[in-house]
Order: structure tokens, then C-alpha cells, then sequence
């Protein structure tokens, strides 16, 4: 979570011209994981399970401290069996094995730390290290597929809808395994799929592709990119077809994460259309509050509304 001042409500939403920030790329990023999903903000990622369910940032440090111990020890396994076999010449094939995990973990920070700078505006460093990654021999399918992804996050800040739609679908392409046949990153690339057709216009297919997710997550995060992408699709249809109590839960659980910028500006035009004028107000402003430099890029057309209820809501200077 950010400790950056949250802007004054009176403050102007980033157009989408806003300017990138520029910084040495020898500056360093840091991976930030919030504590919870409430605590999520600018600037931080969460961890979560198989499920969508955020998770604790010691549960991350823990599963990945044993998946390098368990590769590592499966190396020095290979190397004691093949030096038994063979003798000194079978130490050859510990330096082969221990080579091979070395440029994967090295692969693997790289998507890391590209994923970071995108989180920092830092977008055309993060680009270079996923084309670097892409342009690689023998890039395992995850690592290429998080490259991917990561081009799909920097085409969508700077509003270029059709090449991240792009990305998104080589990503899930990517993703799909026979043997892992549910998996959390194909559900998020798919909302995000979701959105990006919506702010291509092609509100139909958006439409189609989100009733074939099927029944609302029970994860918290895969549920928050669930009701983000519905009522988005709403709003591009301009129909409203949640009940009032069905749109209470998202308000509610909107306002309680730091986040959730785009859900909380969604329901404020769902009370619009109920006509209670408080509650879309109140749901406005925190929208407004919460909003991060590239929120007015990445929907668009959503934020083209806010400021129009804004505008239509401040005193006259006359």
C-alpha cells in the first residue's frame, strides 16, 4: 500500500495523456505484497492461492524458499547419482542441471521486477525485459506467458486496447494445460479479456466470454475481478441488471479496499440509475479519492462518465 497523500477531492482525474514517469533504470523496484486484499492499493501486488483467495505475503516466502530448496535438491541428487555412475565426469552434469535452474531463476526475477515497473509507471523498462525475455531460446511456456501478461499491463496504461488483447490471449493460450485444466491466471487474464473488449467497443463478445466464466468466484480477489468486469459490461450496455441487493455487497466491499477504484465508480453509476443520488455521490468521491495516475486509461470510457458526474455536481464559478 502506498504512503503517498491521497489526492484532495478537488483534484483533477489523470487525462489520459498523463505523462509517464521517467526514472534511471538503475533505480531499484521493490515487490511489495499487501497484507490483504482491503490493504491492496497503488503500488503493491497480493499473493493468492488455486482458489483467487489473497493469501498472507509469509505464506508467498515460504512456498518459494521450498520450491528453490526442492529444485536444488533434486540438482545436487542428479549430480551425487551421475559422480557415483560415471565418476569425476558425472560432476559435469551437476554444472549442466545447476546452469539450467541458475538462467530460470534469473528468467523468472526478470518477470518479477517487470511486474514491479509496471506497479511504478516505469513501463518501457519493463517492456525491454519482456521482449528480452520472448526473444530468449528455451523459455519455458509460464515464463513466456508472464511476459505476455506483463505486455498486456503495459499496452493497456498506455491505451492500446487491440495489442493487449493480443497479449491477453497469447497469455491464456500459454497458460492452458491438460494437466493443470483450472488454473487462477487464465480466470484473471480472462476478466481482463473481458475488459479490453468493452473498451474496444465490442461490448456483444464482452458479454459472451463473461457468462462463459460461469457463477461468481468464491476466492475474494477472482470475486472483486468478477463483479468489476459484470458491472462494467452493464455499464457499456447501459442496462442495469443487478438487484439492489446484489449491488449493495460490491458497494460495500468496495469501499473497504484501497484498491478498488473502478468497482467503486461502477456502482456509483448503478445507484445513479436506482436514482439515490446520496449513495452514488458518496460512492463517487471515494472513487475519485482512490484513483492511481493510469485509472482514466485503463477504463476509459467509465471515466469519461465520472468526470461528466462531477462536472455536473460542483458549484458554478459564475
Amino acid at each position: 500500500m502506498s504512503d503517498e497523500p491521497k489526492p484532495p477531492e478537488s483534484a483533477p482525474l489523470p487525462p489520459p495523456t498523463t505523462a509517464l514517469v521517467k526514472r534511471e533504470s538503475t533505480e531499484p523496484v521493490e515487490l511489495r505484497l499487501a497484507d490483504s486484499l482491503e490493504s491492496a492499493g497503488r503500488g503493491t501486488f497480493v499473493h493468492i492461492d488455486g482458489k483467487g483467495q489473497v493469501r498472507s505475503p509469509a505464506r508467498y516466502r515460504v512456498m518459494t524458499a521450498l520450491a528453490y530448496g526442492l529444485s536444488g535438491g533434486a540438482i545436487l541428487a542428479s549430480t551425487l547419482l551421475y559422480v557415483d555412475i560415471f565418476g569425476p565426469l558425472g560432476g559435469l552434469v551437476g554444472l549442466v542441471l545447476g546452469g539450467a535452474f541458475a538462467i530460470g531463476v534469473r528468467r523468472g526475477r526478470r518477470m518479477i521486477r517487470a511486474a514491479a515497473l509496471v506497479q511504478s509507471e516505469r513501463l518501457a523498462e519493463a517492456e525491454q525485459l519482456c521482449t528480452e525475455t520472448l526473444a530468449g531460446r528455451f523459455v519455458p511456456r509460464r515464463l513466456r506467458a508472464a511476459a505476455h501478461q506483463n505486455l498486456a499491463a503495459i499496452a493497456t496504461r498506455r491505451g492500446q486496447f487491440e495489442a493487449a488483447l493480443d497479449h491477453v490471449r497469447k497469455a491464456i493460450q500459454l497458460r492452458h494445460s491438460a494437466l493443470r485444466p483450472k488454473n487462477v491466471l487464465v480466470d484473471i487474464l480472462a476478466y481482463a479479456e473481458v475488459t479490453l473488449l468493452v473498451n474496444l467497443g465490442r461490448v456483444g463478445e464482452a458479454r459472451t466470454r463473461l457468462e462463459a466464466r460461469g457463477m461468481v468466484p468464491d476466492g475474494d480477489f477472482l470475486r472483486v475481478q468478477h463483479w468489476t468486469a459484470d458491472l462494467y459490461v452493464q455499464f457499456a450496455e447501459r442496462r442495469l441488471t443487478l438487484d439492489e441487493d446484489g449491488l449493495w455487497e460490491r458497494a460495500n466491499a468496495a469501499l473497504r479496499i484501497t484498491g478498488a477504484a473502478h468497482l467503486l465508480a461502477l456502482c456509483s453509476w448503478g445507484y445513479t440509475v436506482r436514482v439515490d443520488e446520496d449513495m452514488s455521490q458518496h460512492l463517487l468521491e471515494q472513487a475519485i479519492d482512490r484513483a492511481e495516475p493510469s485509472t482514466a486509461i485503463t477504463f476509459p470510457s467509465l471515466w469519461r462518465w465520472v468526470e461528466e458526474r462531477r462536472a455536473l455536481k460542483q458549484p458554478s464559478t459564475d
